[in-house]
């Protein structure tokens, strides 16, 4: 950055390349306004990494580890940091140039490492038969219908009647009192102190009911079992336990 005159300075935009002109000399991030705002709004955060962000990445990579799914020459590299516990892959956090926080798919950062910035609609997969979801080597930008296709490819996701047979252990065409018996353990015939999420009995219910008639306002009976307001009205007003007289 130079000074043209003042408090005036010139520079150049670190993604556009284009001469700026600014009135502070204060730029952390290198980018001209439009390049900033374009950045930050439609693009994954992580397109120009500091240096430090890239060494702290890669300290978290083991590159000597054996993987199933190639050779040892074109073997995985394994993400060692964070994990998400839910999806599986690796989670990256760092800080831009503006010191503001983000988190990021490891497998996402390590793509955009080589090939900067891609939309947020763009995602990061792994290339078939690559089955390690913390590998970062092996991988390409697709969209939701190539992951699908992958996915299929690769046989790691039966879908319909197989996925729900290996995953629930029940048919997925099942339906009404079978399903609620295969997929839950109980009938949907069961009612009142039966049914197992049951809370109150049916001396109970008609308890509450006989006192609603009697005059005792709805608030004093559901202080009285402990028990939400809307609960007791549901059951006064004869909206639950329908089969109780």
């Amino acid at each position: 950055m130079s000074r043209l005159h003042g408090n005036v300075f010139s520079y150049i935009c670190i993604a556009c390349h284009r001469e700026r002109v600014v009135t502070t000399q204060d730029n952390p991030s290198g980018l001209c306004r439009a390049c900033y705002h374009a950045h930050r709004l439609y693009f994954s955060p992580g397109a120009l990494f500091a240096d430090e962000t890239i060494d702290n990445f890669w300290r978290r990579v083991d590159k000597d580890k054996a993987c199933a799914c190639h050779e040892w020459e074109e073997r995985c590299w394994i993400w060692t940091g964070q994990v998400n516990k839910r999806a599986g892959y690796g989670a990256f956090a760092y800080r831009d140039h503006d010191k503001i926080p983000h988190s990021i798919s490891a497998h996402r950062f390590a793509y955009q490492l080589t090939h900067g910035s891609i939309a947020r609609e763009i995602q990061v997969l792994h290339i078939p038969p690559c089955i390690t979801r913390l590998c970062i080597r092996h991988l390409y930008a697709g969209t939701h219908n190539d992951n699908m296709h992958d996915r299929q490819q690769m046989g790691r996701y039966p879908s319909g009647e197989e996925h729900a047979q290996i995953h629930h252990n029940y048919k997925n065409h099942l339906r009404g009192e079978a399903h609620a018996q295969a997929r839950h353990g109980y009938s949907t015939m069961l009612r009142g102190e039966q049914h197992p999420s049951a809370t109150f009995t049916e001396e109970e219910i008609r308890a509450i009911r006989v006192a609603y008639d009697g005059g005792i306002k709805i608030a004093v009976i559901a202080k009285q079992y402990n028990r939400n307001i809307d609960t007791i009205s549901l059951i006064v007003h004869r909206k639950t336990w329908k089969h109780i007289p």
